[in-house]
């Protein structure tokens, strides 16, 4: 996980997790960014990202990053915002389930997650695999049981479909940090998650990215809609990775989205 910093009681730490194929390495600058910001930040880590065993799904994947938040929830007893891109939506929702601050409140615990931040990231409804959400259909980009080993999987075209918008010399670096995933994440059902619940209504925002080649528009509208859930939504002109290509526009919304919760301005 990223590294503490000063202060961290004051500060709201931001909770990232990544999305399919980017190791922590690819978002430390955003990271980096946030801390500039005053946030604290943190990454987490996926155990379907490059592992030695294939047989990771999105349950396994979940534990890992409930693990880690429940961490640095009872080491600092701080606020939390998770912000989830791509398939660490799925995760994600589902490790955040009862570490709301009113639930952790009731157990005589400080801090807790205030709300969630979705970027161009996976909603799907407990029980119901990535793969059957998106109707059977997978990807052209996602190259199945080639290499490394059967049971991963790889991206190919990287640079047009992850980060379009990204200047070439942060792309071939970011292509760098690349590496293969665990196919069963997308085949395995998701977990329950708490943006289904009441402890999260009115404490949810989704940015969609409108130049996202990985999630088209279109896409991000179907699962926004499909969730039967309220989100603050706002846009971004940016390709599928915008922390890297508009990190001081993602910064700004996620400044604006924690203004507004503490001023009780979110949709319900």
């Amino acid at each position: 996980m990223g590294s503490r910093t000063a202060n961290a009681q004051s500060k709201v730490n931001i909770f990232i997790v990544p999305g399919t194929w980017q190791s922590r390495e690819v978002y430390s600058p955003f990271a980096s960014h946030l801390k500039d910001a005053g946030y604290g930040a943190y990454i987490a880590s996926l155990p379907s990202f490059d592992p030695k065993n294939v047989n990771v799904d999105c349950a396994l994947d979940t534990g890992a990053v409930r693990r880690q938040l429940v961490t640095i929830l009872d080491s600092e007893g701080t606020d939390i915002i998770i912000f989830a891109h791509s398939y660490g939506g799925m995760p994600a929702g589902g490790a955040a389930l009862g570490l709301d601050k009113a639930s952790r409140a009731q157990q005589k615990r400080s801090g807790g997650v205030l709300g969630m931040v979705y970027m161009s990231a996976f909603i799907v409804p407990e029980g119901v695999s990535l793969s059957d959400h998106l109707g059977g259909r997978s990807p052209s980009y996602i190259v199945r049981d080639q290499k490394p080993s059967k049971g991963l999987c790889e991206i190919a075209g990287a640079r047009e479909v992850l980060y379009g918008d990204v200047d070439d010399a942060t792309a071939e670096r970011l292509d760098h940090l690349l590496g293969p995933h665990a196919t069963l994440t997308f085949e395995s059902p998701a977990p329950v998650s708490a943006w289904k619940l009441p402890e999260f209504q009115g404490k949810l925002l989704f940015l969609r990215c409108m130049l996202d080649r990985a999630m088209p528009p279109g896409l991000q509208d179907k699962l926004i809609e499909r969730s039967g859930i309220s989100w603050l939504v706002r846009d971004i002109h940016a390709s599928h990775c915008a922390f890297a290509s508009q990190s001081n526009k993602v910064v700004e919304l996620l400044s604006d989205f924690l203004r507004r919760l503490k001023n009780d301005e979110l949709p319900s």
